[in-house]
């Protein structure tokens, strides 16, 4: 994984005979990802157990789109439990799973997330949903979203017909609502009538919800769009408008060179990905004014250099300063599997040949007692 790509980031914990306890990895590009969508993070080590006895312990956050994304994943020893739950890797990844095809569904898996997300790219900068309403919030709304989350926004806007709101407070610029709404049951069987409570500050323009879902998922509850058109809400303040939902921002991980992509595993990748990390570790120095100036008249001393093609031609006339030599060094120590966990109980062949002996049995004795 490391050779493909540089900057994958791993720990592999042995106990004292060598053998594998646990192992956390993370590459490059989930990393950037982070820097956007770990606002959110969820960590389950019950995903699932192999015969190793070893769980399956994905990071899972959700980018722009509402999906799931990656950003590490581990393998942890002194678990043991059989909870299934299918959001990330579902028909990659399972119990029976050895360690060297959980690399390769791991790879396969990241691929297909990698896919999914720039084809919903794709289809949010090029195409979107039509409006349903003529409020300029919609618009706004429309605007900024990608597909999937306006689609959310907008089933909150047809639910708003099933609500009513009346006035039960006033204490100054804040108006206090009371916001019923039909609610139905969780199989869809029956429906009853709640009532949220929404405050709304016309100076500070600030408006709120009982039902939470502004806080839980940064989009306009029913509830506070009734409101916003009850007080002739004309436009929504930016600060409303969370960036982790936009369609328009170049989030990071978009400048990380995909390396689960055969195409992109060449020599002139893996140089152009390597250069890139360099060059950002150098960034992070440039903190003043005199180190900017500094890098950036290195910056332009090399360009000039490597434009200059003649110099090239030769290459003893090319003065090389060698690279950092302070790598970190690579572990020679040989890497045992760990054992094979035996389950409790008895394995399944047996149970199903003691489950046939006895359907026989049951099967024979019924014939005997029928002829006679």
């Amino acid at each position: 994984m490391q050779r493909r790509s540089p900057n994958f980031f791993y720990v592999i914990d042995m106990d004292d005979e060598g053998r594998l306890q646990n192992v956390l990895g993370a590459d490059k590009r989930s990393r950037a990802a982070y820097e956007s969508f770990g606002d959110v993070i969820s960590f389950d080590s019950t995903y699932l157990t192999n015969k190793y006895s070893m769980s399956f312990a994905p990071f899972v956050g959700v980018n722009h789109h509402g999906q799931s994304i990656l950003f590490r994943c581990g393998l942890l020893s002194r678990e043991d439990t059989d909870t299934y739950h299918e959001f990330l890797f579902d028909g990659y990844v399972n119990s029976k799973t050895s360690l060297q095809q959980f690399v390769e569904q791991y790879d396969n898996a990241l691929k297909s997330k990698i896919e999914k997300e720039t084809m919903a790219d794709f289809e949010s900068l090029n195409s979107s949903y039509k409006l349903i309403t003529e409020f300029h919030f919609e618009r706004q709304f429309h605007k900024a979203y990608t597909n999937a989350i306006f689609k959310l926004f907008q089933d909150e806007l047809r639910g708003m017909v099933f609500c009513n709101c009346l006035l039960v407070k006033t204490d100054g610029a804040r108006h206090v609502f009371h916001v019923t709404d039909i609610v139905e049951g969780k199989h869809g069987d029956f429906k009853k009538r709640v009532v949220y409570t929404v405050s709304y500050d016309k100076v500070q323009c600030d408006i709120r919800c009982s039902c939470h879902l502004f806080e839980f998922r940064g989009i306009f509850c029913r509830h506070m769009v009734k409101i916003l058109i009850e007080k002739d809400v004309k436009e929504i303040k930016s600060r409303f408008i969370f960036s982790r939902w936009r369609k328009d921002v170049k989030h990071r991980h978009y400048l990380v060179i995909n390396c689960y992509e055969d195409m992109m595993s060449g020599d002139e990748a893996k140089q152009f990905d390597h250069l890139c990390s360099k060059f950002y570790e150098v960034a992070q120095f440039a903190n003043s004014r005199e180190k900017y100036e500094y890098l950036m008249s290195c910056k332009k001393m090399a360009k000039e250099k490597l434009n200059d093609d003649s110099i090239w031609e030769c290459s003893s006339n090319i003065n090389l300063i060698p690279e950092d030599s302070h790598h970190a060094s690579v572990s020679t120590t040989k890497l045992l599997p760990r054992l094979q966990v035996r389950s409790i109980g008895r394995p399944p062949s047996k149970r199903k040949e003691k489950n046939r002996k006895g359907y026989e049995e049951k099967k024979e004795e019924k014939c005997n007692i029928s002829s006679t």
